[in-house]
């Protein structure tokens, strides 16, 4: 499958593998102490939160104040097919399982497929 670009704003790009492009160049992102991220001009921008926003035929709308979520819980793993958009609500519930304190929550990603998520 090839890798699908978009633009973010006038100078980046994201892709669905959650790689991004600044002025048409592929750019390393930083490695913050939970997530990647980017910079342009003055702004840092979360690479998870840029491909959700951008891909939203496989994450999902994003509505206000919803949560981009890593279904695998890995906050490095910025592919499209791994966000999800959560309320705040399930958000909490599902990090809430790690710790043996909450009840499964199911998800649907908006491809139509499962999202395999803690608890289930």
């Amino acid at each position: 499958m090839k890798e699908v670009w978009r633009y973010f704003n006038e100078r980046l790009e994201v892709s669905d593998l959650g790689n991004v492009k600044k002025d048409g160049k592929l750019i390393e992102p930083g490695h913050g102490e939970v997530y990647n991220y980017v910079c342009c001009g003055s702004k840092q921008y979360r690479i998870h939160i840029m491909v959700a926003e951008m891909f939203p035929e496989i994450c999902g709308e994003k509505k206000p104040y919803y949560h981009a979520h890593h279904i695998n819980r890995n906050q490095r793993d910025n592919r499209a097919v791994n966000l999800i958009w959560l309320s705040p609500s399930e958000h909490k519930r599902i990090h809430q399982l790690e710790d043996g304190v909450s009840r499964p929550v199911k998800a649907y990603r908006f491809d139509g497929e499962k999202a395999h998520l803690i608890g289930e």
